[in-house]
């Protein structure tokens, strides 16, 4: 009797077993396709928010990247639009990523939309640069016996500006004063480097520091600088944005310390997004005049006469005052006069 009642029991056993597999497998539900994206779009800006131009964006349908599905290049607002479906583990590859920006192997399409954030990574040379370009990373070491490192600066301010120059440069000397004074005003928020790569020795470079009262570090640079412009002269201006990107080059002398302090304000305000100027001067304005009340004629002309009274011709009497004082003009110059820079000094070796 009891081994009858075991052999039943374990037969419930089984039967309930059997029971439950065949309920989960009745539960089991296919695994979820996802579907192909259509209308994708990739846009590529830096980590400063400045969109990129021109990125070749190559899409595979996975990352074996033996698949390729579509080839696209970014518009103006760093936006590629591809045109083929992209199947679900589709990535995208980036090409013609400008020097200096640090870009994966490959990116996974995962929307509609793939936004892309390239940061900075300063050059490791001292190399030809232009606008908008990655800066490369330096080093000098100023008149105080101070190291400036080009990264660790960026660390700390918001912008740093580099200003080349040579001692006999007189466009250079008659600037200085201006750039004091917005230096002044602005040394809690940027670093400028005065640096000279020209042939003078440390101690002419010392000699003139203490002579014209300059109060930012100023260094001897390496050769390799006369070499970072297509063509060089002095004096030359240059301001590194707080991404590392070259935000400004200008070539010849300013008189006035509010040009500077203009461009100062611009790439060290807080909301400061990455960007390009092609002139220091744009970003000075000035106010348009007040208008004025056109001036009635002295004099009305009599009834009937047509005719109105011509201007003598004759000069006025020797001792005579003119009659009307000249005129100035009404409306200041629209952009601040630049001294004449000074190319490179043919006598000392370049």
């Amino acid at each position: 009797m009891m081994k009858l009642n075991l052999k039943r029991s374990a037969a419930l056993v089984l039967a309930a077993v059997l029971l439950l597999g065949m309920l989960a497998g009745c539960n089991k539900s296919e695994p979820a396709v996802a579907e192909e994206l259509t209308g994708c779009t990739v846009e590529i800006k830096t980590a400063g928010g400045k969109a990129l131009e021109g990125i070749g964006v190559y899409v595979y349908s996975d990352s074996s990247m033996a698949d390729l599905i579509d080839f696209v290049r970014t518009d103006a607002n760093g936006i590629a639009a591809i045109s083929n479906a992209v199947p679900a583990g589709g990535v995208a590859v980036l090409d013609k990523v400008p020097e200096g920006y640090a870009a994966q192997e490959s990116y996974t399409i995962t929307a509609q939309s793939t936004q892309i954030t390239l940061d900075v990574q300063l050059r490791q040379e001292i190399g030809k640069i232009a606008l908008g370009d990655v800066m490369f990373d330096f080093t000098v070491t100023d008149t105080n016996g101070v190291t400036h490192n080009l990264a660790k600066l960026l660390q700390n301010n918001k912008a740093v500006v580099i200003n080349l120059w040579y001692v006999n440069c007189n466009p250079c000397k008659a600037e200085f004063p201006y750039l004091i004074e917005a230096y002044g005003n602005y040394a809690d928020k940027l670093e400028l480097l005065a640096i000279n790569p020209e042939g003078d020795n440390e101690e002419a470079i010392e000699a003139f520091v203490k002579e014209f009262g300059l109060t930012f570090p100023t260094a001897k640079g390496e050769e390799a600088w006369r070499g970072i412009l297509n063509d060089l002269a002095y004096p030359t201006t240059i301001i590194i944005d707080r991404f590392g990107t070259v935000g400004l080059i200008h070539t010849g002398g300013i008189d006035s310390a509010k040009t500077f302090e203009d461009a100062f304000a611009y790439f060290t305000a807080d909301d400061y997004v990455q960007s390009t100027v092609a002139h220091i001067t744009d970003f000075t304005t000035t106010p348009d005049p007040e208008p004025t009340e056109p001036t009635q004629p002295e004099t009305e002309p009599t009834q009937g006469n047509t005719e109105l009274t011509q201007a003598p011709t004759e000069a006025p009497t020797q001792g005579t005052e003119p009659t009307k004082a000249p005129t100035e003009p009404t409306k200041a110059p629209t952009q601040a006069p630049t001294l004449a820079p000074t190319q490179k000094p043919t006598t000392q070796g370049t």
